[in-house]
């Protein structure tokens, strides 16, 4: 069994807001983005993201342990 959590967004000074790195996957802010790490990982490497990515588009991007 795996225990996921969000992702903590870390405080940008020069945006004055708090952010997650998408790596360009998403474009827009929204309170509906957000990424899933294991608990047990200290590099919270992101397995499950999900974010906005225009107007009426978002993306969905994940790996092992989950699948489509």
């Amino acid at each position: 069994m795996f225990i996921l959590k969000n992702k903590e967004p870390k405080y940008n000074d020069l945006l004055k807001s708090y952010v997650l790195n998408f790596h360009g996957r998403v474009n827009e802010a929204s309170v509906k983005n957000f990424q899933l790490t294991l608990t047990i990982d200290p590099k919270e490497k992101v397995l499950l993201q999900f974010g906005k990515a225009g107007e009426n588009r978002f993306h969905l991007d994940f790996k092992w342990p989950f699948s489509p």
